[in-house]
This record gives C-alpha cells, structure tokens and sequence, in this order.
C-alpha cells in the first residue's frame, strides 16, 4: 500500500520522458518483470508478443539516469508452444525465477542467467477455465500471508469485459486452488479496448492495471491506469474487494501499454508500450 500511496502522489508533479527501447513491430514490450534496482540503475526482464521461432522473446533492458536504455537479447531454448508471449512476473523469494504467460494460456516457468544473458525453462502449466475466444496479456503474481496469489486476465474487447482471474498457486506440482473470477469493463478508453492489458498486485494486495486501445498497426494508440482493488486470502480461497468504482490514475492518449512493473523503494512503476510499428517505448515514474 505505501508504494501505490506514493505513487498517487508524485505522478502530477512528473514530467513525462517517453523513452524508445526497439523500432519496428518486432520491438514491442508485452511485459516486464523486475530483475534488480539500485539507485543508479534498474534492469528489467521483458518480454516480445511475436510469433515465428526465429523472432526473438525475451530480452534485459536496464535504465541508468539519462543514457538511452540498454537492450541485450537473451537466449532462451524455447518451445514451438511459445508463441504470442504477452505478460512476465517474478516469483517474490526466488530471485531469478519467472513466469510468463502467452495470450492462449499456458504459463512457462523459467530462470534467469542475467550474467550469461540467457534463460531456462523449468517447467510450465496450463491456466485452468480457459473462457472461449480467450486472449490472456496479464499475469501477476504476488506472495500474501506467506502463499503465492496469482492474477491473470483476459484481455475483454469493445464487446464484453476483460475476466480477471485469481487462485492460489503451490508452485511444486503448479496446483491452483480456490479459483474465482470477475469482470472488469474500463469507462476509458471507449472504442477498440482492451479492458486489461497487464496487471499488477503490491505487498498490500491493491491492484493495479492498464487498459488499452489499439486500433491498428499504425495507432493511433491510448491508455489509462486504474486502480481496481484489494486482494487478500479467506481461510480457504482468496478474495477481491472490488472498490465500487475503478479509480482512474493516470491517462496516456497515444500509448498502447501492455507492461508495468513496480519498483520497491523508488515508489514508483516502470511502464511498457507495444507501439506495434512505433516500436517499445518505456516511462519511469520516479
């Protein structure tokens, strides 16, 4: 809760410094997740949503002051499943550890060689009640009350809500348990929306998240931040207390952001874009 507090109140006094990452629609952050923050420095692990097995997935980018951000691919001996990687997040406790999640369901559990600038897979699991016409671009992950609490969500479109889900996750074995589910529908953007396009849970259990408008390859792009809630743990499953109303943060009218990390002890969020042919762009907020 102390992050998203200060968050709320330096974001009006930030002037905003969109800065480019990779041109062209290969380029495109779906996700990030924190891999190591100092006062000089912040590095991330992100993700690409593409497609062919020659196209790159994974990558490091690292912000340090005012220097262009650093981009260094990673290699990762990928599956032919790995197709449309849309969100990425670090297992709290396992420095190293990942999960990321492509847009049809199925989560890929990996470790990180940041060193090296490579990445293994160790295992990977299907989402459970996968809804028709599916098309997964959140995950979050987030340790409460000393259990794991994983958050994903299906994007939604103009004609129905995004559908949050949200279990218990015992990572030997990947058992979800005490699934449940709500919708979520975002007063803004209006037309071509993606209610939920990545998700973020902090050490109090408030939820955060981006909603997103694309329409079309060349834009033009918009999207908003939102607060949605607060999780916590019932004796058997865990629970969202949906705040009555979305409250709205932030609005960005010519990004499409898909990725967003929180950085503890800067109290502030790292943004992602997937600008499809503008390329990734990224926005600090501290």
């Amino acid at each position: 809760m102390r992050l998203l507090l200060l968050f709320c109140l330096v974001f009006p006094c930030l002037a905003e410094e969109w800065r480019p990452v990779r041109g062209s629609i290969l380029g495109g952050l779906s996700g990030l997740a924190l891999v190591e923050s100092t006062a000089a420095r912040s590095t991330f692990l992100i993700v690409h949503d593409n497609k062919a097995p020659t196209d790159p997935r994974l990558a490091l980018i690292t912000l340090a002051g005012p220097q262009p951000v650093a981009y260094r691919p990673v290699a990762w001996k990928f599956d032919a499943d790995c197709i449309d990687l849309e969100a990425i997040t670090a297992i709290p406790g396992r420095p190293g550890e990942y999960l990321a999640l492509i847009s049809r369901g199925l989560v890929y559990h990996i470790r990180l060689d940041a060193a090296r600038q490579s990445a293994e897979t160790l295992g990977r699991f299907p989402l459970p009640a996968v809804p028709p016409k599916a098309n997964f671009e959140a995950l979050s992950l987030q340790r409460l009350d000393h259990r794991y609490l994983l958050a994903w969500a299906d994007r939604g479109d103009s004609d129905r809500p995004a559908r949050l889900f949200f279990a218990e996750l015992g990572l030997d074995g990947y058992r979800l348990s005490g699934l449940e589910s709500a919708d979520i529908r975002v007063p803004w953007p209006v037309q071509n929306v993606r209610h939920v396009s990545d998700l973020r849970i902090d050490e109090g259990g408030v939820l955060t998240f981006a909603a997103a408008s694309d329409t079309g390859d060349d834009g033009p792009f918009s999207s908003a931040i939102y607060l949605g809630g607060v999780f916590r743990f019932g004796k058997k499953k865990p629970r969202l207390a949906a705040y009555a109303q979305l409250i709205r943060l932030r609005t960005f009218p010519d990004r499409k952001i898909e990725g967003m990390e929180l950085v503890p002890g800067s109290g502030g969020f790292l943004f992602a874009t997937d600008d499809e042919n503008f390329g990734g762009w990224v926005l600090s907020t501290w």
